[in-house]
């Protein structure tokens, strides 16, 4: 169904699995060698866990980042760990803990979005072009989608907030969010239309809009959630005809053909009008 995929509400860590590393052999390392193609000056930190006793910590090649007094390490991503301590949890990141404040519980919702709950608040953060994670808010609300600083919120009533890097903010006006390469599919009395920072970028005027086509077969377990990052182009369908816009909004091909589907592998939208085909290259 076009447009009705949302990301589950904020859930407790038993989904994710720990992934314990001990070292071996008189306390050799266990480490992949560093890639020729990585270029000297990006760092790579290759972190992994470590135990000593009963204990568990992070090191990396250099040596201990963070020494073992943890009673578990949950690995959430590269470099990515949440770390727990006497029933409290904290966040650690490349080399060093960023939520140094132990709290309750912590939800990695993706690599970009990660949220602490402490005492029933919800503190949302989210990687910045610094490649840090700040804090974007904080709310007692659900997380509903998310996708880097844009964020839609619901409380228990259903209302919907949505939150844009911009600083602005939407409430209350959308049912069914979707976020695309920073792009909100959302529709307004069963008419779906796009809205970017903050605003509508195009009028809620069509039956459905998506990335992929309705009779898309996904060709890999990534690649839908690849597409969230990076769509640049939405097939719209009005009055049971097809055609393209862009994540601006703007017309690429008319609301014309009877089809539309891409094929993933490729990155082409193969066209069918009146039982021709044609095809558009999505990687324009």
């Amino acid at each position: 169904m076009s447009g009705t995929f949302l990301y589950g509400k904020i859930r407790l860590t038993e989904f994710f699995m720990v992934k314990k590393l001990f070292l071996v052999l008189f306390g050799a390392m266990i480490c992949k060698p560093v890639s020729a193609q990585i270029p000297i000056s990006v760092p790579n930190f290759n972190t992994y866990q470590f135990s000593e006793g009963s204990k568990l910590g992070i090191r990396n090649r250099e040596g201990v980042l963070l020494k073992a007094e943890y009673d578990q390490v949950w690995e959430q991503g590269k470099d990515r760990y949440s770390l727990t301590i006497s029933g409290k949890t904290n966040v650690f990141y490349l080399d060093k803990v960023i939520l140094p404040t132990a709290v309750d519980e912590v939800n990695f919702i993706s690599d970009d979005t990660f949220v602490s709950v402490d005492k029933g608040e919800k503190s949302i953060y989210v990687l910045d072009t610094d490649n840090q994670y700040k804090l974007a808010l904080k709310t007692k609300n659900n997380l509903v989608v998310n996708n880097g600083f844009t964020l839609v919120l619901s409380d228990s009533s259903g209302k919907k907030t949505f939150y844009f890097k911009n600083g602005a903010s939407l409430t209350d006006k959308y049912s069914y969010p979707n976020i695309y390469n920073n792009v909100i599919m959302a529709s307004i009395d069963r008419k779906w239309g796009l809205i970017k920072d903050g605003r509508e970028i195009t009028p809620f005027m069509y039956d459905s809009i998506d990335t992929i086509g309705r009779f898309y077969k996904q060709r890999s377990g990534q690649g839908y959630l690849l597409r969230y990052k990076t769509a640049k182009y939405f097939i719209v369908g009005l009055n049971q005809k097809f055609g393209i816009i862009n994540v601006e909004g703007k017309t690429v091909l008319p609301i014309q053909y009877d089809e539309i589907v891409l094929d993933e592998e490729t990155n082409i939208y193969t066209l069918r009008l009146n039982n021709r085909e044609e095809t558009f290259d999505g990687n324009k």
